[in-house]
């Protein structure tokens, strides 16, 4: 028997639209089409990915701002295609998405930067773990970890809006990855699960006992 597997996109997708679900996920038709937003939130998130790669695998220790922009210039060209679209009635242009972008990770230099010396442990950690009959997927922006017993999961928003504490609480993605983590970690007594907006360079954070 085949296995099921479940990840918080596939269950927020059905969540909103049964039949785009089956439609991508049963009949495996593709959209070829991305949205400009969610294209200009992969190109930040690879940009932070790289970030915080350099400094695990490489011990990097010390990032110019201009390198940081040009690793974002590098993801956004090279990953344009002809498929990704904006809705008409927003009057934003391509060039306003892409000064955005820039302006968000000029932000979070100005927080993080030059040295970007938070705890990190993991970055696009890929987890896969079993609740009763089901298996579920979630791959997680990043993870710091304090110290031997504490642990960071970190999602990053590069949308405009923010979420209350209260309804970072009742968050099925949030929820799904505090699973992964414990299932992985089970020595870890203490986890903090944030939401980072990069567009205004805010989080919005809760202890996992919440939960």
């Amino acid at each position: 028997m085949k296995t099921k597997r479940y990840s918080y996109s596939k269950i927020s997708l059905f969540n909103s639209c049964p039949l785009k679900y089956k439609f991508i996920y049963i009949d495996k038709k593709f959209k070829k089409d991305e949205s400009i937003e969610a294209f200009l939130g992969k190109a930040i998130h690879k940009t932070l990915e790289w970030i915080y790669k350099e400094k695990l695998d490489k011990n990097r220790e010390y990032y110019s701002l201009d390198h940081v922009i040009n690793i974002f210039k590098e993801n956004w060209h090279d990953s344009w295609h002809s498929n990704v679209r904006k809705f008409k009635y927003i009057q934003r242009k391509k060039s306003d998405y892409f000064t955005n972008g820039i302006n968000s990770l000029v932000k979070y230099y100005q927080k993080f930067g030059p040295y970007f010396s938070q705890k990190v442990y993991k970055v696009e950690e890929e987890f896969e773990f079993q609740l009763n009959q089901y298996s579920f997927k979630a791959i997680i922006d990043r993870i710091d970890k304090d110290d031997d017993m504490r642990m960071h999961i970190i999602d990053y928003k590069t949308g405009k809006n923010m979420i209350t504490e209260k309804q970072l609480e009742n968050d099925l993605q949030m929820g799904i990855y505090l699973l992964a983590v414990e299932d992985r970690c089970p020595d870890i007594k203490k986890i903090k699960l944030s939401h980072y907006y990069t567009s205004s360079n805010q989080e919005v954070s809760i202890d996992s006992s919440k939960l």
